[in-house]
C-alpha cells in the first residue's frame, strides 16, 4: 500500500525484498508504476556489481554467445543471522531462498535476458542443516530447536527458449 501510494504521488519506488506478499499485490504495484510513469524496482544489488555488469555486457554484445544452460550455486555456511526474525517462518516468510537465494535467482535471470519465460519449475526446500546443535556460527547465536525456515534450496527450471537452469 505504501509503494502504491508513493507511486500515485509521483515518486519512484525502490522496494526491499520481498516486493510484496502475493502476486496480486505485485500486479497492483506494477500497474500503479505504469499508470504514473514511475520507476518501481526491487533492491537486488548483485546486478550492480562490476563482475555482473561485465558479464551482462559480454552476453549482450555476443562475445560469449546466447547462454543455454545456467548453473547457480552458493553456500553460506555458518552465516545464520542471530538477530531479528530470520529463523522464524511465521514472521520472516522463509529462509535461505528469500534471504539470499532470491538475489542469485534475480542475477541469473537478468544475465540470461528478458526472453526467459519459464516452462517448468521443479524445486525443493530443506530444513535440516541448521537444526544441528552446537554449530559454529559467524553471525551470532540462534536457537537451532526453533529454526523453522529453509536452509537449503534446489530447483531445476526450463524456459520457452529451450534454455535451462539448475539452482
Amino acid at each position: 500500500d505504501l509503494s502504491i501510494e508513493a507511486l500515485n504521488h509521483g515518486v519512484h519506488v525502490l522496494c526491499e525484498k520481498p516486493m510484496a506478499m502475493t502476486t496480486e499485490e505485485c500486479d497492483r504495484m506494477i500497474e500503479a508504476a505504469n499508470k504514473n510513469h514511475k520507476l518501481l524496482t526491487v533492491a537486488y544489488h548483485y546486478r550492480h556489481t562490476d563482475v555482473a555488469i561485465t558479464a551482462k555486457k559480454a552476453i549482450e554484445s555476443g562475445v560469449v554467445g546466447k547462454p543455454l544452460v545456467a548453473r547457480v550455486q552458493a553456500m553460506r555456511r555458518r552465516k545464520v543471522p542471530g538477530w531479528g526474525v530470520f529463523t522464524n517462518k511465521a514472521l520472516q516468510g522463509g529462509g535461505s531462498l528469500i534471504d539470499y537465494g532470491c538475489h542469485l535467482l534475480d542475477l541469473s535471470l537478468w544475465l540470461l535476458g528478458k526472453d526467459m519465460v519459464p516452462n517448468e519449475v521443479l524445486g525443493k526446500t530443506y530444513n535440516q542443516l541448521s537444526k544441528q546443535p552446537n554449530q559454529i556460527n559467524d553471525w551470532g547465536t540462534f536457537d537451532h530447536t526453533k529454526f523453522d525456515v529453509d536452509d537449503h534450496v534446489t530447483s531445476y527450471m526450463t524456459f520457452a527458449n529451450r534454455a535451462s537452469m539448475q539452482f
